[in-house]
């Protein structure tokens, strides 16, 4: 399998839906959406994309569609002509005495679900149409493998960490541990137990010049600086890849697969003015909404959401890192938290980390304030003590 590459649940559901109206599946009927989720949400606008109108949503309990049948008569007092231009709520018992009906669902169906549609008539194939497909290639290549362990996971990943900052050394290439890496760094002296990745960053010419001139046959850096990562990578920051297992991480309307890896954020000038950062990160946020928009007008193109990273390396390189009076990084979940004075990079001091040692900014303390308050040397509750990441991982 490749080292990294996207399933796009979007354009599956677009690719079925042209086969549909092409079989002319839809002709003379109405057409009705399961439940109101991201995926049936997706498949809206799909269908609108192919001037196919939707009719109804269809709910199983009386409480949420009568919520929505109010949201829905709300809506259509403030922006359509009339009610009859929306999308109407309708319960399941009452869908089946629809005429002419054509049920969608586009989420993982269960058991019970199943047992429902059938109760009140609909059966797959004749007046319902299931969109999404559990079967991937993923789901075979794994059959028989052994799930990884966090702690094979951390020491391939430590071992991964050991390579980069060696290498980085060797070339003068500056980077430090950010995020839970570094809290984990002060505060465990290592891995934050229950964490499942690493986090690096460096200033952008710094990251520019390491996938240039980074080689391994152990590893590979996965980046859109690279052209053939185009159509199987969406993010705006690299991974170092390794080659030892395989993982599918669910990303909502695309799962990522990709072998054992570290993030690598790109470390970027700041505006000095408050107000114009407070901007600046804006600026960031509407190209992640801008994303979106590419993803689902183009029908579910992951090369369609890589027309955004031209934008984020514009911003890259808007505020030069090193005459900055600030810096942080675009993209990550921190947003504007993830900012600090330059200040805080003038030192680079050397940490142990389980048994090796990384690079940690002089003004650690300034960054983790930010990110998580000034108590964040207290363990947070055992509930809390979970990775952020929905994903699996096989031995390859």
């Amino acid at each position: 399998m490749e080292r990294a590459y996207i399933r796009s649940i979007i354009a599956e559901f677009s690719n079925k839906i042209d086969r549909y109206k092409e079989e002319k599946i839809f002709e003379g009927k109405k057409i009705a959406l399961f439940e109101l989720n991201m995926f049936s949400s997706a498949v809206r606008t799909l269908m609108a994309n192919k001037g196919i109108w939707i009719s109804y949503y269809v709910f199983k309990d009386s409480y949420v569609a009568m919520e929505q049948s109010r949201y829905v008569k709300s809506f259509a007092a403030r922006y359509l002509n009339n009610l009859d231009s929306a999308i109407k709520p309708i319960l399941l018992e009452e869908a089946r005495q629809v005429e002419e009906i054509v049920l969608i669902t586009a989420h993982k169906i269960n058991i019970e679900d199943v047992n429902c549609l059938q109760k009140y008539g609909f059966n797959e194939g004749r007046n319902w149409l299931n969109l999404y497909d559990e079967n991937d290639e993923f789901n075979d290549y794994v059959k028989n493998k052994e799930q990884i362990c966090l702690n094979d996971l951390h020491r391939l990943e430590k071992n991964m960490l050991k390579e980069f900052d060696i290498f980085c050394s060797k070339n003068n290439l500056r980077y430090w541990v950010c995020g839970g890496t570094l809290l984990g760094t002060i505060r465990h002296k290592g891995f934050i137990p229950w964490d499942d990745d690493i986090d690096v960053f460096m200033p952008y010419e710094d990251y520019k010049e390491f996938v240039r001139l980074f080689k391994s046959e152990k590893y590979e850096i996965c980046s859109l600086e690279k052209k053939e990562y185009e159509g199987k990578y969406v993010d705006s920051w690299g991974k170092l890849l390794g080659n030892q297992i395989i993982m599918k991480e669910d990303a909502g309307p695309y799962y990522k697969y990709h072998t054992e890896w570290i993030d690598i954020f790109c470390l970027v000038g700041m505006p000095e003015d408050e107000v114009d950062r407070k901007r600046f990160f804006g600026r960031a946020t509407e190209l992640k909404k801008l994303q979106n928009e590419y993803f689902y007008s183009s029908n579910g193109s992951i090369k369609a959401c890589n027309k955004v990273y031209e934008k984020y390396v514009e911003m890259f390189s808007e505020y030069p890192f090193e005459t900055a009076k600030y810096v942080g990084a675009l993209g990550s979940e921190y947003k504007e938290r993830d900012c600090t004075t330059k200040e805080a990079y003038a030192e680079t001091i050397r940490m142990p980390f389980e048994d090796i040692e990384v690079n940690v900014p002089v003004g650690y303390k300034e960054y983790l304030d930010n990110l998580y308050g000034p108590d964040w040397m207290e363990l947070p509750p055992p509930e809390k003590r979970a990775s952020h990441h929905n994903l699996e991982a096989y031995w390859m």
